[in-house]
């Protein structure tokens, strides 16, 4: 009999230990849940541009309309799809995957290049650190915030922001904020 109890305690406590590991990898394994709130804001004088954009590695989706910008555009915040590029709030699809931010403007003047200020104002970042990248065709050169970018006519430029969580064992939050202002570098003669 006693051999019978203590078998049975024995297999208790090794399914106890097989269950609180089980839950531990998957604790460890699993998406961080780390709500980033933000978005991204515009201002655009004389412009014939689109912007496009997309964000990866998070939870769920964030979709981001289609901006077209044409020389009457007085206020951005009225142009068709503005509203996807606002209040976002993005979990992290996994503490050890970056959320990636990519913005391309397209320059649909044919005689005008346009000038583009691309700028990172995001705050309270807890264990986030947030890099950029972009000014050329596919989003690989440094970049630095507030920098001024030129387009040329019918010619595109892409933008990259990666937001990491710095150590994936400890809580993370932040504000992401950013915002492109675009002007013509010249007026139609």
């Amino acid at each position: 009999m006693k051999i019978k109890a203590k078998l049975a305690t024995t297999c208790a406590a090794f399914c106890l230990v097989l269950c609180l590991a089980i839950v531990g990898v998957w604790a460890v394994t699993t998406g961080s849940n780390v709500p980033m709130g933000g978005g991204v804001g515009y201002t655009a004088d004389d412009v014939e541009a689109t912007i496009s954009g997309s964000i990866t590695g998070i939870s769920g989706t964030q979709n981001l309309a289609t901006l077209n910008l044409d020389a009457e555009t007085e206020n951005v915040e009225d142009v068709d799809g503005y509203s996807t590029w606002q209040g976002w709030t993005l979990n992290f699809a996994d503490k050890f995957e970056d959320i990636v931010l990519t913005i391309t403007i397209k320059n649909e003047n044919s005689k005008r290049p346009i000038e583009v200020i691309f700028t990172d104002n995001s705050s309270q970042l807890d264990n986030i650190a947030v890099s950029l990248a972009g000014g050329n065709a596919d989003g690989s050169a440094s970049y630095t915030s507030g920098a001024e970018i030129t387009i040329q006519p019918e010619q595109s430029i892409t933008f990259k922001v990666t937001v990491h969580i710095q150590d994936a064992n400890d809580s993370a939050s932040g504000n992401l904020a950013f915002n492109l202002a675009l002007k013509n570098v010249e007026s139609i003669a």
